[in-house]
């Protein structure tokens, strides 16, 4: 007696056909190995663009939920997918501009912390990948 929708996003990051799903009823929006809540990406990789991956964010950003539900344990408000798209928008200036001024990915890795994040599950784990993960796709030609 419960419905649910399926929203493709149009992303291949994970998979081919990264999807969410939307539980009315309940309000709740559950995005495994796509979005992840109070944590960053596992990592930042793909066979498209980055900005495809942000644009599918966005799709889902549009979508009627209150609850945003991950697949690793975490599950927070709606808000916490804008959180997860800034922090890779934020990322990928701070990887541009070392990369623009020079800087070596050992450098970007070095230097780039981004401190409103540091309370995220995971967060001292995935920075270096992350760098590392975004230096590869800014740098990489599709």
């Amino acid at each position: 007696g419960k419905s649910a929708e399926m929203v493709f996003t149009g992303v291949h990051t994970h998979t081919d056909d990264m999807s969410v799903i939307i539980f009315p009823e309940e309000s709740v929006g559950f995005m495994v190995d796509y979005i992840s809540i109070k944590r960053p990406p596992r990592f930042l990789r793909g066979d498209q663009p980055l900005e495809t991956w942000l644009d599918g964010i966005r799709v889902v950003e549009t979508q009627d939920f209150d609850i945003a539900v991950g697949g690793h344990g975490s599950y927070d408000s709606k808000n916490y997918v804008t959180l997860f798209r800034e922090y890779i928008e934020g990322l990928r200036d701070l990887v541009a501009a070392g990369i623009a001024a020079g800087q070596s990915l050992e450098d970007l890795q070095e230097s780039i912390y981004m401190e409103e994040y540091k309370d995220w599950i995971s967060y001292d784990e995935f920075r270096e990948s992350n760098i590392n993960d975004m230096y590869n796709m800014l740098t990489r030609e599709f």
